[in-house]
C-alpha cells in the first residue's frame, strides 16, 4: 500500500515501465516477422519511441528513489555480512575500519539485484557468487561480485545497464533492475561496470 505521494508516484512509474516493457516487447516481435519495408520502417519508429520512453523512465524512478532514500554512514563490513547469503559470499579482510555513506535497505536491495541478475544467467542457483571487497587509494573501496563465467559482446556490455535490455541478455523477462542499480550507485557518488575477468564492480567513495 502506497504510505506516500511519492510511493503512489513510484507505483504509477513501475506500471508504466511494465506496460512499456510489453509494447516494446511486440514490436519486436513484429519486426522480427515483418517483411514490408513500410510496415517495417513505421515499426521501427515505434521501437525508437520505446526507447525513449524507456530512457524518461529510468530518470523518474531515478527521481524518485532520490526523495525515498535516507543516506547514512554505514560501518562496511557489518553492512555486507548482513547480506551474505548461501549464494552470494562475503570474503575480505581488508576493510574492518572502512565505512560508507548510503541507505542500508536500497543498498542491500541493489546488491541483490546484481546477484540475482548473475544467477539467472548461469541458470543454477546451486553455484555461489563471491563478493570481494578491495580499499584503493583516495579513500575509495571497490566491491567485486565475481562471475567471470558471463560472456558479453561488446554491445551487450554498452547496453548492460538500459532499461529492458539487461532481461534479453539472458532470456529473462524485461527488467529495469541493473539501471536502478546504477542510478543508485551514482547516487552514493560512485560508479557500477562490467569487468570481463572479475564480473560487477562496483567504486565507492569511503570513511
Amino acid at each position: 500500500m502506497a504510505k506516500s505521494s511519492d510511493d503512489l508516484t513510484g507505483l504509477m512509474v513501475h506500471a508504466y515501465n511494465n506496460h512499456l516493457a510489453a509494447m516494446a516487447g511486440f514490436t519486436e516481435l513484429a519486426l522480427l516477422e515483418c517483411e514490408q519495408p513500410a510496415v517495417k520502417e513505421k515499426l521501427e519508429l515505434s521501437m525508437n519511441s520505446a526507447l525513449a520512453a524507456a530512457s524518461l523512465g529510468k530518470q523518474l524512478l531515478s527521481a524518485i528513489s532520490r526523495l525515498q532514500v535516507i543516506f547514512q554512514t554505514n560501518q562496511l563490513e557489518t553492512l555486507l555480512k548482513k547480506f551474505s547469503s548461501a549464494t552470494l559470499i562475503f570474503q575480505s579482510d581488508s576493510v574492518k575500519q572502512l565505512s560508507i555513506c548510503t541507505d542500508e535497505e536500497w543498498f542491500r536491495y541493489c546488491l541483490g539485484l546484481i546477484s540475482d541478475f548473475c544467477l539467472k544467467w548461469d541458470g543454477s542457483e546451486q553455484n555461489k557468487l563471491t563478493l570481494h571487497i578491495n580499499a584503493i587509494p583516495d579513500k575509495r573501496v571497490q566491491l567485486i561480485i565475481n562471475i567471470a563465467e558471463l560472456s558479453l559482446t561488446p554491445e551487450q556490455q554498452s547496453c548492460l545497464f538500459q532499461p529492458f535490455y539487461s532481461g534479453r541478455l539472458i532470456n529473462q523477462p524485461k527488467e529495469v533492475g541493473l539501471a536502478v542499480v546504477d542510478g543508485f550507485i551514482r547516487q552514493m557518488k560512485g560508479t557500477l561496470s562490467w569487468n570481463t575477468d572479475q564480473g560487477f564492480v562496483i567504486e565507492l567513495p569511503a570513511e
